[in-house]
């Protein structure tokens, strides 16, 4: 990724859990969970990231042990749904 993306992505909310949302080179925009290692998604629109971060969160998460998550840090209880976006500083 180039230092201009680096720079402009949007932070997205979750209770425990930050998404990091970038500008997409041929456009759109591709989502990262850092705290869920290979946690994905892309889209659209930043609505569109929203929805799908959603589902790979979900997903991520339904395909994880009890033991997996605690050996990559992450507790085992659900998370809620993404509730804000805030332009990062």
């Amino acid at each position: 990724m180039d230092k201009e993306l680096q720079e402009n992505y949007v932070s997205i909310e979750v209770d425990g859990l930050s998404a990091c949302v970038h500008a997409a080179e041929e456009g759109g925009y591709w989502a990262e969970v850092p705290a869920l290692p290979g946690c994905l998604t892309q889209g659209e629109t930043l609505d569109e990231i929203v929805e799908n971060l959603n589902d790979a969160i979900e997903g991520w998460l339904s395909v994880q042990t009890p033991q997996s998550l605690r050996e990559k840090g992450v507790s085992p209880t659900p998370h809620p749904r993404v509730r804000t976006l805030e332009l990062a500083a």
